[in-house]
């Protein structure tokens, strides 16, 4: 066995061992990742309704008033549509988007009292950060085509919650968001395995979210089945929300 055959083979064995991965462009593994996640586009071409329920730590549950709310989501993104409805205990909350229009009912009526609008957050500048947020936390990986969005094209190799893990860094254009984000993702598969946020790192501030389980809808579309929320600082857990269904 020539010199070059058994170096070339020891150095196989070595990266076999220690369960290495060569580290690809961030460009080419968000794509990975997408085709893992959504192979037909459907986030982008059809409509996608999805229900969860959310259920908060105790400390979040006195803050908010409420332990657990119920969730249902769609989003017709060719559209330009968004719908979301919530139940938590006796009251009921229905936010409606369309382009750049939107409105909001409280327990089935449009017409809002101030004092109202101000608890539930259906204040009229504050509607359009509904979709944004819940299309954000349901819609990973396939928001980080959004314009605005700044992918950083070194990839590093990581752990995260005891596994090895690529890790993807995401900071956006000023007019779209301040926060940074790294995006986990697993060697092998290129599912999503969790993220992480800091409005500033420096101060470790932020929280990050563990993903468990996957949920299956139409057209191969793969979502996380749990996002368990954590604080970065102290590692406080926060809430989990629950996919129950995608259709």
């Amino acid at each position: 066995m020539s010199l070059l055959i058994l170096s070339l083979l020891l150095l196989t064995s070595n990266a076999a061992q220690t369960g290495s991965t060569p580290l690809p462009a961030a460009d080419d593994l968000l794509e990975r990742s997408l085709a893992y996640h959504d192979p037909e586009n459907a986030w982008s071409a059809r409509p996608i309704e999805i229900t969860a329920e959310v259920r908060l730590a105790e400390r979040l549950a006195a803050e908010r008033g409420y332990v657990s709310r119920t969730d249902r989501i769609r989003v017709d993104n060719a559209a330009g549509h968004f719908q979301y409805w919530s139940k938590k205990d006796a009251d009921r909350i229905e936010i409606t988007g369309d382009g750049g229009t939107f409105s909001a009912r409280l327990n089935g009526k449009s017409e809002i009292s101030a004092e109202d609008r101000q608890a539930h957050r259906l204040a009229a500048d504050q509607l359009p950060g509904w979709r944004d947020y819940f299309t954000y936390v349901y819609g990973m990986p396939m928001k980080l085509r959004d314009p605005g969005t700044r992918l950083d094209p070194a990839v590093t190799r990581t752990e995260f919650e005891g596994r090895e893990v690529f890790a993807l860094r995401v900071t956006y254009s000023p007019e779209v968001g301040k926060d940074t984000w790294y995006f986990y993702v697993d060697p092998r598969t290129f599912a999503l395995v969790g993220c992480r946020f800091f409005h500033d790192e420096a101060k470790n501030d932020g929280e990050y979210i563990v993903y468990e389980g996957e949920v299956k809808g139409p057209h191969g579309l793969r979502l996380p089945k749990l996002r368990r929320w954590y604080m970065n600082r102290d590692e406080e857990y926060i809430a989990v929300d629950e996919v129950i269904s995608i259709e």
